[in-house]
């Protein structure tokens, strides 16, 4: 099995690192999978936590400013060449499962491009902390918002979530 995983990088500790990191080594040494971690901003940066040998590493180099907003204007020309670049990539590995690991712009596109292969997103933050903003938010920008983000859940094949708890 050929599982690729997406995240923006590997070179900064956080939870969503390491919980990769644990992942895809257990899939390759447990299970023998062949496991792919495409990366959008790695800038040749080494992973800050230890991943098997056997894992392969493709970093698409888009490169967002991290100090700007996704919706800023720098950011927003960099997304079609960052959907045609993970398109060619997922079209030439053909995975048999793609998994997307943290929040960003891939969120909003992956389950648009290779509509073949299933798709999973993981979610490492509590929903429940946006729920009073969900339900009390007369921002009709917020409100459409958060009812797309809805629509893009929607089209995944299975969301992970932290517990039960956000099942509600």
């Amino acid at each position: 099995m050929r599982i690729i995983f997406v995240i923006d990088q590997t070179y900064t500790h956080g939870g969503i690192q390491r919980m990769l990191s644990i992942k895809a080594n257990y899939f390759v040494r447990k299970n023998n999978y062949e496991v792919i971690v495409i990366t959008s901003e790695q800038k040749e940066f080494s992973p800050c936590y230890e991943f098997d040998s056997k894992i392969r590493f493709i970093d698409l180099g888009i490169n967002y400013e991290r100090f700007k907003s996704y919706y800023n204007p720098i950011n927003l020309f960099k997304i079609p060449n960052h959907v045609l670049k993970l398109k060619k990539v997922l079209k030439k590995l053909t995975p048999d499962l793609v998994i997307v690991c943290n929040h960003g712009t891939e969120t909003f596109f992956i389950p648009f491009i290779e509509k073949n292969i299933p798709k999973i997103k993981e979610f490492h933050f509590s929903k429940s902390i946006e729920k009073s903003s969900r339900e009390n938010s007369k921002n009709l920008i917020k409100k459409n918002y958060f009812r797309f983000s809805d629509y893009i859940e929607g089209k995944y094949n299975r969301l992970i979530i932290l517990n039960s708890e956000e099942k509600k």
